[in-house]
C-alpha cells in the first residue's frame, strides 16, 4: 500500500494558478462558514429574546 504524499509535498507540486484557485476556494469556505456562524448567533439571540 502506497502512502499518500504529505500536505506540504502536495502543495509544493501545485502550479501557481492551482495555488491561487485553492486560495480563492479557502476564502470562499471561510466566508461561508463565517456567514453561517453569524446567522446561527443571530438566531440564538432572537430565540433568547423571544423567550423573555
Amino acid at each position: 500500500m502506497q502512502k499518500q504524499p504529505n500536505i506540504k509535498q502536495r502543495l509544493q507540486e501545485l502550479s501557481l494558478d492551482q495555488l491561487r484557485e485553492l486560495h480563492r476556494a479557502i476564502d470562499r469556505e471561510i466566508e461561508a462558514r463565517s456567514f453561517a456562524d453569524s446567522l446561527e448567533a443571530q438566531m440564538r439571540l432572537f430565540m433568547r429574546r423571544r423567550d423573555q
